[in-house]
């Protein structure tokens, strides 16, 4: 499942975008057979210029967002973006 959700973020950003407003309630995962995870209210997404693209999964802002998930979990989905 978290896998999943790092490739859902390795496949927006490819694409040079980035969630504008990303909390844990805009992430959806299927995790019936094959785990999948996509992204709600996109219209809140922007283009990503390449010096922000760098920090986009380090970033601090991010804490606001994604506070319900353990920080485990999230370095693990970190790991996951950066080995793909």
């Amino acid at each position: 499942m978290l896998k999943a959700v790092a490739l859902a973020f390795k496949k927006m950003h490819s694409i040079n975008r980035q969630h504008g407003c990303c909390y844990v309630r805009h992430i959806y995962v299927k995790t019936e057979g094959n785990a999948e995870a996509g992204f709600l209210d996109l219209e809140k997404s922007r283009r990503a210029c390449v010096a922000i693209k760098r920090l986009i999964m380090t970033s601090a802002s991010w804490k606001k967002y994604l506070e319900p998930i353990p920080k485990a979990d999230w370095e693990q989905v970190k790991a996951y973006y950066y080995a793909m």
